[in-house]
């Protein structure tokens, strides 16, 4: 009869397996206390800035519910002619193209009292690099329309940053890339007594010139959003006793990866890795040494894939679907490198048992066989479960 402390091995292993990843999960959670708690005990200061949605382009025009006074509208048409320099790993890109504006005679009244150009009425919110960055009006002066309006364009150039890329979907996701128009004078702010808002057409059909396409992805189109951009309640910022509420419009060239361009470089090399831990099941139990270099290479594999991926994108603080992938992955090779030690020590007992015989090593083998087919079945379903749930999430 065997050993009841034999068959406790398998569950031995599951036990310490399942230790480390409450160890590991408790470590995240300590040191996740630590840093709340650091930052309460610190009294560390963080940002009131922000861009908030307005709802449509007529909420803006109303004031975005911030104005007690009605606005005055400065309407704006844009062009992005050209995106070019994308580098998604450091969320910055290149641009230019044409913005042109047109305001009514009071704005250009106040403009006149206060000494304001028109290529200073607007300000390229999330532009980072001042030096190479251009603004040049088109035409000498503004143009004077029949109904007393200004109306003059501007061509643009210049270096931007991306404030948010959604990766969760990678490598299947869409690229929002954003420039920001916003009302620059202080004067102009929302909360004020001159408050201007500005105001664009969502349905304007030149929003994107022809140049704008981005090697290796595949544009969806534009969109224009009105945003408010929310400054903290600072006397260094503030304008008297109310901090400062800038109307903005967004304008964002929308990209896509292709799908299967995206399954070739991601998903492939890692199908390949892993047919041969789906396979790996099938060796004869009794080649043990074969059986556990297998998971043993896969596992030093991904590990290998997964960093080479990880420099092609920013640091995130939340887990893509090529993560779940790649965590899934080790999960199946993990245990299958567990599954092999445990019927490597089945097979060596029985072989090494003083009442063995050939019933016994072929009882031994055609567990161990069972046992292997089940992990097969039950890793290959749990990957097709999990890949759907990843992108459905």
């Amino acid at each position: 009869m065997a050993n009841p402390s034999r068959r406790l091995r398998p569950n031995r292993l599951a036990a310490v397996a399942a230790l480390l990843l409450v160890l590991a999960l408790a470590i995240g959670t300590v040191s996740q206390h630590q840093r709340l708690r650091m930052s309460q005990r610190n009294n560390l200061v963080t940002s009131r800035n922000e861009f908030v949605a307005v709802r449509d382009f007529a909420a803006a025009e109303r004031g975005a519910g911030l104005s007690t006074i009605p606005p005055q509208s400065i309407r704006i048409g844009i062009e992005i002619s050209n995106i070019y320099n994308l580098s998604l790993n450091d969320q910055t890109f290149m641009a230019n193209g044409y913005y042109w504006l047109q305001w009514p005679e009071q704005v250009q009244q106040w403009m006149e009292q206060a000494e304001i150009e028109p290529e200073d009425l607007i300000e390229f919110t999330n532009n980072i690099v001042s030096y190479d960055f251009l603004v040049q009006p088109t035409t000498k002066k503004p143009t004077q329309l029949a109904n007393g309006a200004r109306e003059q364009s501007f061509r643009f150039s210049g270096h931007f940053w991306i404030e948010s890329l959604d990766f969760k979907e990678f490598p299947f996701q869409t690229l929002q890339i954003p420039i920001y128009f916003e009302i620059k004078p202080e004067l102009f702010s929302l909360s004020g007594d001159k408050p201007v808002a500005l105001v664009a057409n969502q349905r304007q059909s030149d929003m994107l010139g022809s140049l704008i396409e981005i090697p290796g992805l595949i544009l969806r189109g534009g969109l224009m959003e009105a945003f408010v951009h929310h400054y903290a309640d600072d006397d260094s910022i503030a304008s008297g006793e109310q901090a400062l509420n800038q109307s903005q419009v967004k304008v964002s060239a929308l990209f896509s990866t292709h799908l299967l361009t995206s399954i070739g470089e991601w998903l492939m090399p890692i199908a390949i890795v892993m047919l041969t831990v789906f396979v790996a099941p099938s060796i004869s139990g009794r080649l043990s040494d074969m059986r556990i270099a297998v998971p043993s290479a896969a596992l030093l594999t991904l590990v290998v894939m997964q960093q080479s991926y990880e420099t092609a994108i920013p640091a995130l603080s939340y887990l893509t679907f090529l993560d779940l992938v790649y965590l899934w992955c080790y999960a199946v090779t993990a245990g299958l490198f567990m599954l092999f030690v445990w019927s490597a020590n089945r097979l060596a007992e029985a072989e090494c048992s003083p009442e063995c015989d050939a019933a016994r090593l072929a009882a031994v083998t055609a567990r161990i066989n069972r046992v292997d087919r089940r992990f097969q079945m039950a890793s290959l379903i749990g990957s097709v479960i999990l890949m759907l749930a990843a992108l459905l999430r």
